[in-house]
């Protein structure tokens, strides 16, 4: 798997997108996104959650998702798998890598070309923070799914 941060992948010029915000609201908005690729045509969900057991409470809809799109989710496995669709294509993530600390939901389809990027910044306090961005860019959303893939592929190959 890539060992790079997604936020390496950009150059700055969405920085007037940057975003502070508590795991909350970044659930919130990742689940808007997931949402609405229910409704869009087929295509790519790729989502990244530091833990798969931090994604036990969206299972259901991943399994929903996994009927009309390639989902894949990017995880460090700290949990059973049994309860997710066999259509999941669940990637592990090493405790060392660069994307443990990231948040992501991209969604590339045809009518849909939107995600969520943070990266975890602060965890004092039990109080944990995030620095990420909203992106609906084509190109972005085109560059992420093509660096993820090629990772994926790199390692089933």
């Amino acid at each position: 798997m890539n060992n790079k941060s997604l936020f390496d992948l950009f150059d700055g010029e969405w920085i007037d997108n940057i975003f502070t915000t508590n795991v909350r609201y970044l659930a919130y908005w990742s689940e808007q996104i997931e949402l609405a690729a229910l409704k869009a045509q087929s295509g790519i969900i790729l989502t990244g959650c530091q833990y798969l057991s931090r994604l036990h409470r969206q299972q259901p809809l991943y399994n929903q998702l996994a009927q009309q799109h390639h989902v894949s989710l990017y995880a460090h496995l700290d949990t059973t798998l049994d309860t997710y669709s066999e259509a999941i294509h669940l990637i592990p993530i090493d405790a060392n890598s660069e994307l443990i600390k990231e948040w992501f939901v991209i969604v590339n389809t045809p009518t849909l070309k939107r995600g969520i990027i943070a990266r975890e910044i602060h965890k004092s306090t039990g109080k944990r923070l995030f620095r990420g961005a909203l992106v609906n860019r084509a190109d972005y959303i085109a560059k992420v799914s093509d660096y993820l893939l090629a990772g994926l592929h790199r390692e089933t190959a």
